[in-house]
């Protein structure tokens, strides 16, 4: 299907537009059934892998309230009574509206889920997390740093062995890189940098610009065109998502796996128009198709959006309610 490419790391293109691919950047999507058979040509692979995993190995399968493990199940959706385990992470305020969604997808599509909550969790003394945070470090190399989720034990609540399935990837099926739902003409080389997530936001300062900003520029300025014009997708799949496989090494209990992390359905995505990918269009299509009922089940954001709105509105602050909404929801189509 591809003319050409270059592999940089175990899912990568840098050839995107190959000569009849049948797809058109250009083309205007509409959200509309009728984007379903390309879509479902693009993707087919995805949805194909999933169930192949869970029908020859042991997988358990994480469960959150945002778009991207919804679209695990859905991929998973023939084959749910195989999954050996579901499960969701409760660690504060936050995440327990998380896992309240979570337990309305698993009611919704008929499976148990176990809700892991920090509050359950045994405390572990400071000097067994020193000594967990040391063999993460030993694991990934010193290259990732430990986190708390697994230093204090709740990563390690689940059952041990197999492979757990993520939804890594589908960030770029929602354009979750592009601040604007439109393309820029030009995109910004210091924002970029600052998407490749080398170094928290707190420590990204003018001193680590001045030194990894050539080396950024000279990385994307070897990008075919075509490929640049994608330039935030390809940092996030070159750079931000080798940074999470590497982090992954660390946590020993368990494999991690993302069954979309397939060259030929990255490549497919980023010939989407940013504006079609963008506020969550493509995604929700993928789910019409493959589990129109998910469609039913809200967000955590959303969730959390209705109730502050709600408080506001409560309190007679019609105004500010709309400023918080309307920030919230930018900062879910912008981080999520």
């Amino acid at each position: 299907m591809f003319n050409r490419y270059r592999q940089i790391t175990g899912c990568s293109l840098r050839t995107i537009n190959a000569p009849g691919s049948g797809l058109d950047l250009a083309n205007s999507w509409k959200h509309s059934k009728a984007n379903f058979p390309a879509l479902w040509k693009m993707w087919r692979r995805g949805f194909e892998v999933s169930p192949a995993l869970i029908t020859n190995a042991r997988c358990i399968l994480p469960v959150s309230g945002g778009h991207d493990s919804r679209m695990l199940v859905a991929a998973a959706k023939p084959v749910l009574p195989k999954v050996d385990h579901f499960f969701v992470h409760s660690l504060n305020r936050v995440s327990r509206v998380d896992a309240s969604v979570a337990e309305m997808i698993a009611k919704k599509m008929k499976f148990e889920i176990t809700r892991y909550d920090m509050r359950d969790i045994p405390k572990v003394r400071p000097r067994s997390i020193r000594r967990r945070g040391w063999h993460f470090l030993a694991r990934t190399g010193n290259c990732a740093a430990p986190i708390s989720e697994w230093t204090s034990g709740l990563m390690t609540a689940i059952p041990e062995g197999g492979l757990v399935l993520r939804g890594n990837v589908q960030e770029v099926l929602r354009a979750a890189n592009w601040r604007s739902k439109v393309k820029p003409k030009k995109l910004n080389p210091v924002l970029g940098l600052r998407r490749c997530r080398f170094i928290n936001s707190a420590n990204f300062s003018k001193e680590f610009t001045d030194l990894w900003q050539p080396h950024y520029n000279d990385w994307f300025n070897g990008l075919p065109e075509d490929a640049q014009g994608v330039g935030y997708d390809m940092l996030f799949i070159e750079h931000y998502l080798p940074h999470f496989g590497l982090m992954s090494l660390g946590f020993a209990r368990n494999f991690y796996m993302s069954p979309f992390n397939d060259r030929r359905m990255i490549a497919n995505s980023f010939r989407l128009p940013i504006s079609y990918r963008g506020v969550n269009k493509a995604n929700g299509d993928l789910l019409q198709l493959l589990a129109p009922e998910l469609s039913e089940v809200p967000t955590a954001r959303d969730i959390m959006a209705r109730s502050l709105s709600s408080a506001l509105v409560d309190h007679g602050n019609l105004i500010a309610a709309g400023f918080l909404i309307s920030g919230l929801k930018y900062e879910t189509t912008r981080n999520l």
